[in-house]
């Protein structure tokens, strides 16, 4: 084999020296590089996640103030009972004196079963047709919300007379409780 010239020599010595700094700058400075690259990319997303941390903390007060709001307006949606059970008996109560106060006269009125945090009620009553109107009116806008489910009326007598007499009516109605307004 032949000795590679001087000129080949000083070629080959710049392909080794390229070769060097090539895997010195793949092994050392370019992960060094990318870790800087990096620690940029997660510095942002921590100074993001930063800045949105105290925007919440300053929403706190608006957050407590619409909680408050809330608690102090959780008996207009639901009945404050501790049981299922014990709404039944605040709804038949509620549904009594709406009765009272428009000259009603229940016959009737049984618990029903409802799906849970719900309190139910089957109430049945002879009417004439303006209490009907304004018992639903009422119970329409009662505050907790009652929920008139379903509405049977029979007006057996009206239609063989052929003049408004007092029907027959079932109501079903339910009303949703809250066992942790209770305390």
């Amino acid at each position: 084999m032949k000795t590679p010239s001087l000129r080949e020599q000083r070629l080959i010595a710049i392909l080794i020296l390229i070769g060097v700094v090539a895997i010195v700058w793949l092994g050392m400075a370019q992960p060094m590089i990318d870790g800087f690259a990096e620690r940029r990319a997660a510095r942002a997303q921590l100074l993001a996640q930063h800045q949105r941390n105290q925007q919440m903390a300053a929403s706190l007060p608006l957050l407590r103030a619409a909680a408050r709001r809330q608690r102090e307006d959780a008996a207009r949606f639901a009945l404050p009972a501790a049981s299922a059970d014990a709404a039944q008996g605040r709804l038949r109560d509620l549904v009594s004196r709406i009765a009272v106060r428009n000259n009603i006269v229940i016959k009737k009125s049984q618990s029903e079963t409802s799906r849970p945090g719900w309190a139910s009620l089957r109430i049945n009553g002879v009417l004439m047709l303006d209490q009907l109107a304004r018992f639903m009116a009422d119970i329409q806008n009662e505050q907790p919300v009652i929920l008139i489910e379903s509405t049977s009326i029979a007006a057996n007598a009206a239609l063989q007379s052929g003049v408004a007499a007092p029907m027959e009516v079932q109501l079903e109605i339910s009303a949703p409780f809250d066992a942790s307004a209770i305390r």
